[in-house]
C-alpha cells in the first residue's frame, strides 16, 4: 500500500526558472516599450523622420541661395512642420507614459493579489504540515503562483523551521509568511515614480521583473528621450531664429 508520496523538486533549479521567468518578464517590457517608441519615428509622410529631412533639406538651399525669398519662405516652412512633428512626437510620448503609469497600476494590483493568494496558501501548507501530511498539491500551486509573480518582480521561496513558508521579494527586502502585505504604485515630489510598502514614504528598489521595467521607462527611458527632443528642438529655434 502507498502511505506517503513525496514531491521531488531540485531547489537549485526552481530558483533558476523563477529568475529567469523574473527576468524575461522584465526583458520583454522592455523591449515592448522600445518597439512603441520605435514606431512613432518609423518613416511616413508626416513622420518626424520626414520633417526632419526636409528642414535639413531646406537649410542646406538657405546655404546655398540666403537671399532667394522663396527658398527662406520654404525653409521657414519646413521649419513650422518640423515643430508641430516634434509637438505631435511629444504627445505621444505623454501618452505613452500615462498608459505605462496606468500598467504599473494593474501591475502592482496583481502583485498583492499574488501576495495575499502566497500568504493563504503559506498558511494552509504550515497548518497540514502540523497534522503530519505533505501538502503536495498545495505546495505545487504555490510554485506556480510564485512563478507567475516572479514576471512582476523578483521573487523567491523558503521553507523555515518548523515546515513554515515564507515568499521573500525585491531582493529579500520584503518578506510574506503567513499575513500578506501590501504595495502601492506612487508618483513623488520629483515627477518620479515607483513602488512602495505598507503606505511608506521610501520607494522599493526594484532590479527585474515587468515592474522595475515599467518604473525605468516611466523615471528614465521616455524622460531622457523627451530631454532630448527639447534640446533638438531649441537648436533648431536658434537657427530659424538666425535666419529672419
Amino acid at each position: 500500500d502507498i502511505t506517503k508520496i513525496t514531491r521531488l523538486r531540485d531547489a537549485a533549479v526552481e530558483t533558476s526558472l523563477i529568475r529567469n521567468a523574473s527576468e524575461l518578464g522584465a526583458t520583454e517590457k522592455t523591449l515592448a516599450v522600445g518597439q512603441q517608441i520605435e514606431s512613432m519615428m518609423t518613416p511616413g509622410d508626416a513622420s518626424i523622420h520626414t520633417t526632419l529631412s526636409n528642414f535639413f533639406d531646406r537649410v542646406q538651399k538657405m546655404a546655398n541661395a540666403p537671399q532667394d525669398m522663396t527658398v527662406r519662405e520654404e525653409f521657414l516652412s519646413s521649419a513650422s512642420e518640423l515643430v508641430d512633428s516634434f509637438n505631435g512626437l511629444s504627445t505621444q510620448l505623454d501618452t505613452l507614459k500615462h498608459d505605462l503609469r496606468l500598467e504599473l497600476d494593474d501591475g502592482v494590483k496583481q502583485v498583492n493579489q499574488h501576495l495575499d493568494d502566497l500568504a493563504e496558501l503559506n498558511s494552509r501548507i504550515f497548518q497540514l504540515r502540523t497534522t503530519g501530511s505533505e501538502p503536495n498539491d498545495l505546495l505545487d500551486r504555490r510554485d506556480q503562483l510564485l512563478t507567475e509573480l516572479s514576471s512582476w518582480i523578483d521573487a523567491d521561496s523558503q521553507t523555515m523551521d518548523l515546515g513554515r513558508e515564507q515568499v521573500m521579494v525585491a531582493g529579500g527586502a520584503v518578506v510574506v509568511g503567513a499575513s500578506p502585505v501590501e504595495f502601492q504604485a506612487r508618483d513623488f515630489r520629483d515627477g518620479t515614480s515607483g513602488v512602495t510598502l505598507n503606505n511608506l514614504s521610501n520607494p522599493i528598489n526594484l532590479t527585474t521583473g515587468k515592474l522595475s521595467s515599467l518604473i525605468t521607462a516611466l523615471n528614465n527611458t521616455i524622460p531622457e528621450f523627451q530631454n532630448r527632443l527639447k534640446e533638438l528642438s531649441r537648436q533648431i529655434v536658434r537657427q530659424v531664429d538666425q535666419q529672419h
